[in-house]
């Protein structure tokens, strides 16, 4: 089988490369700019090339056909009318990465195809909605034989899902192992689903070539589903100390200046995410779950322990916590004396 991977070294793909490197029928091809060859397979090809370049693209695929071109890169219609031109006639499946963001999370908890969409918070949601749009129509008037795939955040051995965070990840865990109070958004108590990269890839292959799922729109994403307190006991946990949670208000949140919260929290976090997946299970075995979110959370801290360049600080949003916290520390105070 002849796959070929458009990115496949960031958090949702590299593992899914991986994958598909291992197994002698794949013929595993891999376009990306080059900037993280140390991700990339042995086994695998490597195509250098800006993926919306047309000419080198095209110059690059002229002897080329796939059975199946997975593109985890596209984020606009634009790009989405560049790679139409680009792999038309090029392979027998096409599968579109997009998201849940698309989804307008307001009023609901329990997610699947047909959700109401045009998340108002996400400019990233819309835009990829807006890409699915584009993709379903040159199928309808073109044949372009594309598949869309929805997941959920993916994490992996360098990424967890986190609250309130600032530009990095280890900034929070660090807050947490040595007994400082750390942000959490709403009353920690809605619940998120997180889908381990390599659970994510195991599902992805089970729709390789399947004709009935060109044209049609699935999700992909973990059934198991924790609490935001959850999680961060986890972390709590592992290094054997207290969590110190201080709670926030998402519409408090989104009047960050510094930070992006109204997209990240109130657009997507501060709600409870349960996603019906039966549409997608109608067509693959099962949805993988071999690294369930607290596994998966203590592989991620094992990864940092042992690698300190992955230690990352965060000196301003440290400060950035610190003040956040005294003054709704002060404003605890002052309300309890009126409640």
């Amino acid at each position: 089988m002849k796959i070929c991977i458009v990115g496949g070294t960031g958090t949702i793909s590299t593992n899914l490369c991986k994958l598909l490197a291992s197994r002698e029928d794949v013929e595993l091809t891999i376009i990306n700019r080059g900037n993280h060859a140390d991700k990339v397979p042995a086994r695998a090809e490597v195509l250098i090339a800006n993926a919306f370049d047309t000419e080198k693209m095209t110059e690059l695929l002229e002897e080329r056909f796939f059975d199946v071109v997975i593109h985890f890169v596209i984020f606009n219609p634009h790009q989405v009318e560049k790679t139409i031109r680009i792999f038309e006639n090029k392979m027998s499946q096409f599968i579109f990465i997009s998201t849940v963001a698309t989804y307008n999370r307001e009023g609901r908890v329990v997610f699947d195809e047909n959700t109401e969409k045009n998340n108002p918070f996400s400019s990233y949601g819309r835009n990829k909605q807006a890409s699915e749009e584009r993709f379903m129509e040159a199928f309808h008037q073109e044949n372009f034989p594309v598949t869309i795939i929805r997941p959920s955040q993916t994490y992996d051995e360098n990424r967890i899902p986190v609250s309130v965070k600032g530009n990095e990840i280890y900034p929070i865990i660090q807050r947490i192992r040595r007994g400082k109070k750390v942000l959490i958004h709403g009353d920690g108590t809605s619940v998120w689903a997180s889908m381990h990269s390599i659970d994510f890839a195991l599902g992805l292959i089970q729709i390789f070539l399947k004709k009935e799922t060109l044209g049609e729109v699935y999700q992909l994403t973990s059934e198991e589903s924790l609490s935001w307190n959850h999680i961060y006991q986890i972390i709590a946990n592992y290094y054997r100390v207290e969590l110190r949670p201080v709670y926030i208000p998402s519409s408090v949140l989104a009047l960050s200046q510094k930070y992006d919260f109204l997209s990240t929290i109130v657009g997507d976090k501060q709600y409870s995410v349960i996603f019906d997946n039966s549409k997608i299970k109608s067509v693959i075995k099962e949805i993988p779950l071999t690294v369930p979110l607290k596994k998966g959370i203590e592989l991620y801290l094992d990864n940092v322990e042992s690698n300190p360049e992955l230690q990352v600080e965060e000196p301003d949003f440290d400060t950035w916590c610190d003040n956040v916290i005294e003054r709704l520390t002060q404003c605890s105070v002052s309300l309890a004396e009126v409640l």
